[in-house]
């Protein structure tokens, strides 16, 4: 019911703000020199502290051990987080997967999306770690943005940016967290984003080189209506990705970003890339069922090696 509430809530809220309409098909790239000059937007010093913190753990059952770790932003602030880890040490250093969710208020919303524990579980019984982390204005970070819902921070393209940017920041500085420890191979690494974390997903997997391959579920290009700033545009930044591999995974029935944004985003991706359809709404993230076996496969090609 909680997860039923959460996609109906951002689905309300789209369309709500009448973006869920027609999708921006005749995007322009951003030219090579224009998107050097972005890339400044994501700098940080990695030099700095990182000041790793674990407060505690969680037994989620049979393979995950859920860790909960805090470390120092490169924009502002601690970044709160879960590290999830096998039980079966076998295999460490463990592959690590970057689990980056989608908007959502609240607390038991970001990291916490039910979504997060079963990519969780099936990964860690599969031999990968994986850590989530709360973007920006979300989950226990709610009060960073200073606006009062998602809502009202989507509605400000420039809180939209700059929430973007810290939480790129964020998750770099998060890959350097994990270069830290001794039972991660950081070098076996890959993102898992689903909705909004294909968006500043992308963005993150373009910019930063460490990460072997993406997959995005439920993504594409926004809505006509939708104003979003070039600098954090999802589509200047996925075909950059390339020749690292993207596979994207999308659900015919999803009103939320609409089918046609979804090929429209696929066809500006590099190759080597990949889409599949399944018989699903926007909820397909949690849906492990249809794409599990799928997920896997790639990940086990492209970051377990």
């Amino acid at each position: 019911m909680r997860r039923f509430a959460g996609f109906l809530l951002l689905s309300l809220l789209l369309a709500g703000l009448g973006l869920a309409r027609a999708v921006q098909s005749d995007f322009r790239v951003a030219t090579d020199q224009t998107y050097n000059a972005w890339l400044t937007f994501f700098d940080y010093d990695r030099a700095a502290p990182l000041g790793g913190r674990t407060a505690y753990a969680v037994d989620l059952g049979d393979a995950v051990v859920r860790e909960n770790v805090s470390y120092r932003s490169g924009y502002s602030g601690r970044v709160p987080g879960y590290l999830a880890l096998p039980k079966d040490s076998s295999s460490t250093p463990f592959p690590v997967i970057l689990a980056a969710h989608g908007a959502g208020d609240g607390v038991t919303q970001a990291k916490n999306k039910g979504y997060i524990r079963r990519w969780m579980e099936l990964l860690c019984a599969n031999g990968y770690a994986v850590l989530a982390i709360d973007a920006r204005g979300h989950g226990e970070r709610s009060h960073e943005i200073g606006f009062r819902s998602v809502r009202e921070t989507f509605s400000v393209p420039s809180a939209r940016r700059d929430m973007f940017v810290g939480t790129v920041i964020d998750w770099r500085r998060g890959i350097d967290y994990l270069e830290s420890r001794p039972d991660i191979d950081a070098s076996r690494l890959g993102l898992l984003g689903s909705s909004m974390g294909t968006m500043y997903g992308s963005i993150l997997t373009a910019v930063e080189q460490r990460i072997d391959a993406a997959v995005f579920v439920v993504g594409g290009m926004p809505p006509q209506s939708w104003t979003v700033l070039p600098e954090v545009h999802q589509a200047n930044y996925v075909g950059r990705i390339a020749p690292r591999p993207v596979l994207m995974l999308n659900g015919t029935q999803d009103v939320t970003l609409l089918p046609a944004g979804s090929k429209k985003w696929f066809e500006l991706a590099g190759e080597p890339k990949e889409q599949l359809w399944y018989e699903a709404g926007h909820g397909l993230s949690g849906q492990l069922e249809l794409y599990g076996d799928k997920l896997l496969e790639f990940l086990d090609r492209y970051v377990k090696k």
